[in-house]
């Protein structure tokens, strides 16, 4: 391709068609618009490219060459990185294409802003999923989206872009319940990661018969039966094949899942699923580590962390069972948050997606452990546990099911990245990452931060192929 102008017209045209049909598919209003900007693009393509045809087919390869090179000292490049990865950049060499593209994404971010539009209140998960799927892929998502779509609060958004800054890191953070704020600043504690039970959402008190004041935290109760579910959704006028129907259908499966688990996987008092959490209670204790060993952390570098407290199931009747930590600290006490005695409840933490270099590689052993300490205490995030693309399986596998499975249902997720004010919508590109092992790994994510072009042959001597 490097050296047949047809073939790297294609190679510059294609990745360009491919976003504009990912504009259009997220905000389909723009059809008439992209279609305009799309050939007028490639109009000031052919214009640019049909020099390097007629020198290149007519032999005057010393033109073609003079006429490339010019292009990529314009742009910080030479000729031996023209790839396809980093063609588009030839591009830049026209104001026309610049200004039509940055129309282009600025009138997408404008159209999935207004579709998402205000978000108030209680954002139900069927809402919450419409409205993720409705941003635009590199658009930046303002403090109400991030709140009302994945909990995060202003000062925690404010706090992880400042360490992204500092740090020269990415971030990737997924979705919690936006409640989950009001429940930490009444009092309750993060969920650790030995608690493996979802947190009550709004379709939760819809049809499974949890109670509404409990959304966002987590909260035990014997599965309703099948025919209680029927006369729950007709009740609330869910037709069947409806989206909410679906959801519905997925979480019943989940909460039954989760309270017919068959205790043990995990160690005795540490935690798990509603018969594992049962058994904990019986013994008043929970043991809470920080979990290095499964991500990869060579216990020369630093060990699991292991702390021990007090543990109950609150009966709170109407068959609710809560799940409660005493923990002894400054700050409001609130029931239902927490109970006298420094009894508090649990509710949904910052799950990191994964936290790697700028160019999307895996940080060494060391400095992961340096920034968990930073991250681990004394900030507004309290990270519990590592990001899901260190995650280790117990043979030593890098890219299981179970891990591949997070990537996969991650969706639009907020990525925090050096250099910019808030966090953009991006979503995990399969295509471009590449797991072999803790040293040898790479995430990439479309609509991802890109950073200086740089010569990775320096950085990196061995290249892994994927």
């Amino acid at each position: 391709m490097k050296e047949d102008p047809g073939l790297m017209a294609a190679g510059l045209v294609s990745p360009l068609s491919v976003m504009f049909l990912t504009m259009v598919d997220h905000a389909p209003a723009l059809k008439s618009t992209v279609s305009q900007l799309t050939g007028q693009i490639s109009g000031e393509l052919t214009k640019y490219l049909s020099t390097l045809y007629v020198d290149w087919y007519s032999g005057n390869y010393n033109a073609w060459a003079r006429d490339v090179a010019e292009t990529a000292t314009e742009t910080g490049l030479n000729v031996a990185s023209l790839v396809p990865e980093a063609a588009t950049c030839l591009m830049t060499r026209s104001a026309q294409f610049l200004e039509a593209l940055d129309a282009a994404r600025a009138t997408a971010f404008a159209q999935a802003a207004e579709k998402v539009g205000d978000l108030t209140g209680i954002v139900s998960w069927t809402t919450a999923t419409a409205k993720i799927s409705d941003l635009v892929l590199g658009m930046e998502l303002s403090y109400s989206q991030l709140a009302q779509l994945y909990g995060l609060t202003e000062e925690q958004v404010n706090f992880l872009q400042k360490f992204v800054d500092e740090n020269d890191v990415i971030l990737t953070v997924r979705s919690r319940a936006a409640q989950a704020i009001t429940w930490l600043k009444e009092g309750a504690v993060l969920k650790p990661e030995q608690i493996k039970i979802k947190s009550v959402s709004l379709l939760d008190t819809q049809v499974l018969g949890y109670r509404s004041s409990d959304i966002g935290r987590i909260v035990l109760r014997a599965p309703i039966s099948e025919d209680q579910l029927a006369a729950n959704l007709a009740k609330a006028g869910i037709a069947p094949g409806s989206p909410t129907y679906l959801d519905a259908q997925k979480l019943y499966a989940q909460r039954i899942s989760e309270y017919e688990h068959a205790p043990g996987g995990f160690a005795p008092g540490s935690g798990g699923y509603y018969q594992d959490l049962v058994e904990a209670a019986k013994n008043g204790k929970m043991e809470l580590r920080w979990n290095l060993a499964d991500n990869s952390v060579n216990p020369d570098v630093a060990e699991n962390g292991f702390t021990t407290y007090d543990f109950r199931l609150y009966d709170e009747g109407d068959g609710n069972l809560v799940p409660q930590f005493k923990v002894e600290a400054p700050g409001p006490c609130v029931a239902p948050a927490c109970l006298p005695g420094g009894w508090r409840s649990v509710t949904g933490d910052v799950d990191f997606l994964s936290m790697t270099d700028v160019e999307g590689r895996g940080l060494s052993t060391a400095k992961r452990v340096e920034l968990y300490q930073q991250l681990a205490g004394g900030n507004p995030i309290n990270m519990l546990h590592p990001a899901a693309d260190t995650w280790t399986a117990a043979d030593g596998d890098y890219w299981f099911p179970a891990k591949q499975n997070e990537f996969a249902r991650a969706g639009i997720v907020p990525q925090f990245a050096p250099g910019r004010s808030l966090p953009t919508a991006v979503k995990f590109n399969p295509n471009d990452s590449w797991f072999k092992s803790a040293a040898n790994y790479r995430v990439a994510y479309y609509g991802g931060y890109e950073g200086p072009l740089v010569d990775a042959g320096k950085l990196y001597p061995e290249l892994p192929v994927k």
